[in-house]
């Protein structure tokens, strides 16, 4: 064996150093031992009190109670340490050891040692660097319901090269820099305490136990983002619109995640739908679905596969049913309330999600109108306005059910009110027993009542240059007739018939002749619609009828008696107009009337006329004339009279108490 050189420090109160310290195989830098085998023995320190109890040892470091080991009892007895892999590095290394006594120290616990009181010795190693590790892999392990972020290394011991006592593992961000983050004598090793998406880098290397290191592994690299141990959870019952033939379900999840629905008429399901990119909010659209069935249906929520650390099974929501809608129809198609310019549409439906009214002259249409409607709605209504009067109008109704599908009605048609309007009118002066007056005709294209508004206008002559009379006004033109200057001369009148026809007839008395009249046509149909047409001015024609003579009475009053008796001929009568009256007569019969009384002073429709001196007994004959303001004149047939006797003179009584009567006549 070869010399070691021993150390040896000494304290008074703790155990000396250990003596006789030696290290086998012997070795030198030149000469070091290929495998990390070394026996330690060793002598009692030369100096202790009571008995030794243990010892401390340590191989490269500085002697103290944190980086040194006890030895075991037996090793403290025999005073050797066999056969221990010592060399914590290639070349050289040094052991330390320190005694301590038995000798407890009440302030420690313990008993006396001073590891400054140590004994040393070098000794050498060079042993075989084991293979680089191969087939380096990482996974993420880490727990993103706790959000612990952390990933696993795993590798395989190399074939070849010395035995690795550990293996270090080193990590980069940035895969330049890498730093020992940790060793393992396994061949995997976590780990933890990473940040979320962070791509981090790892190789690692093996090491003997006497420090012998390896080449560098593989680099591997991953970014922590775990797993998730249960499925993302449903915000509540989904919600579904549903069509005829489709349904939208809808719901929200607590994270995103890729969304299904499994659908079909019994809970066995049979048919699927998916989403094809993650959300939190989830819309499903199922198609081809019957109308007016019901459809049972599930949701499921799935993470991405490499997230997923539980059972799809478990991603599975309860059972829910909706019912599609039925059949989308239109039907009960009415038309009510018309006026001139707007309509009322009414019809029923079923599953329709907005409505709107196509209309227009020809089946073209050309204009719409569009009428709230919700799935639920079955009663619609629409008013079209801006109508034109008088027309016919197509329609028909266009709808889109839940589905998004075109539902067209069939063509309809409608027609406004017809504007009343004055289509024809006709005038006509009567000059008959009854006075002037106008008969006016009009017809009307709807039925409406009638009503003509008149009055008589003066013609202002100082306006026209020249005087324009009757013959003139009687041949203008009606165009020419509006344009005349005029004045009222007559209070307006009004004549109306309540009945609803299309054919008036109205007659308007008591005009003058030769008069100038203005007629305004007006009334209203049976949903109060009015018509009033452009007034119309008219000429009544001039007076060409005689005054009519009706009610003739002639009496023969006698005055005194015998030969003094003298009859009279009294003759009253009635005309229809203002007229004078007048009698003319002769004696016997013929057709001379030598004689005439007066006429009438003024104009009047009662007249009498007393034809005096006459002779009882004689025979008179006499007409009746009566001549009107334009000078008509109309005469009674000839009236042969024959005065009475005179014995009938009683009758002065009679005639005076006539003349007190007619005192205003010409006696």
């Amino acid at each position: 064996s070869s010399t070691i050189n021993t150390k040896y420090y000494y304290n008074a109160e703790a155990p000396t150093a250990p003596t006789s310290l030696t290290i086998t195989p012997s070795t030198t830098a030149d000469s070091p031992s290929s495998t990390n085998s070394f026996t330690v023995t060793w002598g009692e320190p030369a100096t202790y009190s009571g008995a030794i109890a243990k010892y401390y040892y340590c191989v490269n470091c500085t002697p103290s109670a944190l980086t040194m080991s006890e030895t075991s009892a037996t090793q403290t007895v025999d005073r050797t340490i066999t056969a221990t892999a010592l060399a914590t590095q290639q070349g050289k290394n040094t052991f330390y050891i320190v005694a301590e006594d038995n000798t407890i120290n009440t302030s420690t616990g313990l008993g006396n040692r001073n590891f400054d009181a140590y004994a040393t010795a070098d000794f050498y190693a060079s042993t075989t660097a084991p293979g680089a590790p191969t087939s380096l892999t990482v996974t993420d392990a880490s727990d993103k319901d706790s959000s612990s972020w952390r990933l696993t290394l795993a590798w395989k011991v190399a074939a070849s090269g010395g035995t690795p006592a550990r293996y270090d593992v080193y990590k980069s961000t940035d895969n330049s820099t890498f730093t020992k983050v940790g060793s393992t004598t396994s061949t995997a090793y976590t780990d933890a305490d990473l940040t979320q998406s962070t791509k981090y880098y790892y190789k690692v290397q093996a090491v003997d136990n006497a420090g012998a290191t390896s080449l560098y592994s593989n680099t591997v690299n991953s970014a922590p983002e775990g797993k998730y141990t249960s499925p993302p959870t449903t915000g509540g019952t989904p919600s579904v619109t549903v069509g005829a033939a489709t349904a939208t379900v809808t719901w929200t999840t607590s994270r995103k995640s890729f969304g299904s629905v499994d659908y079909g008429k019994t809970t066995g399901y049979g048919s699927n739908a998916s989403e094809a990119t993650q959300s939190a909010s989830h819309s499903v659209k199922i198609s081809g679905l019957t109308p007016g069935e019901t459809y049972h249906y599930r949701v499921q929520n799935l993470d991405d596969s490499g997230l997923m650390g539980y059972s799809r099974t478990d991603a599975y929501s309860a059972d829910y049913s909706f019912t599609t809608q039925s059949t989308p129809s239109i039907t009960g198609v009415e038309v009510t309330d018309e006026t001139l310019t707007t309509v009322v549409i009414n019809w029923s439906s079923a599953s329709l999600a907005s409505s709107e009214i196509e209309y227009g002259t020809t089946t073209d249409y050309g204009a719409e109108i569009s009428v709230s409607a919700s799935s639920g709605e079955t009663l619609h209504t629409g008013r079209i306005a801006d109508l034109t009067h008088s027309t016919t109008y197509h329609f028909r109704i266009r709808g889109i059910d839940l589905d998004g599908n075109d539902v067209i009605s069939d063509d309809y048609t409608f027609s406004t009110l017809t504007y009343p309007k004055v289509t024809a009118v006709a005038l006509n002066t009567d000059q008959g027993a009854g006075g002037t007056s106008v008969i006016l005709a009009w017809a009307t294209n709807v039925a409406t009542t009638g009503q003509v508004d008149y009055q008589g206008l003066a013609v202002d002559q100082s306006r026209l240059g020249s005087e324009v009379d009757l013959s003139t006004l009687s041949s203008m033109s009606q165009a020419r007739l509006s344009q005349l200057p005029t004045t009222p001369k007559t209070a307006q009148k009004q004549t109306y018939s309540g009945k609803l026809e299309t054919k008036h007839l109205m007659r308007l008395q008591d005009l003058e002749d030769g008069a100038v009249y203005v007629f305004t046509i007006s009334g209203r149909d049976g949903n109060g619609n009015e018509v009033i047409a452009d007034p119309i001015r008219y000429v009544t024609g001039a007076d060409t009828r005689p005054p009519v003579i009706s009610n003739v009475v002639i009496e023969t009053p006698m005055s005194g008696v015998g030969s003094e008796a003298k009859t009279s001929i009294i003759v009253s009568w009635d005309t229809d107009e203002p007229a004078l009256g007048q009698v003319v007569w002769g004696t016997g019969t013929g057709t001379e009337y030598s004689s005439s009384t007066e006429k009438d002073q003024e104009l009047t429709t009662k007249h009498v006329m007393v034809i005096r001196d006459l002779q009882p007994t004689s025979t008179y004959h006499l007409k009746v004339t009566s001549t009107d303001k334009t000078g008509n004149t109309v005469a009674t047939r000839d009236t042969v009279v024959v005065t009475p006797t005179s014995q009938q003179a009683a009758f002065d009584v009679i005639l005076a108490n006539l003349e007190d009567i007619f005192g205003f006549l010409k006696l």
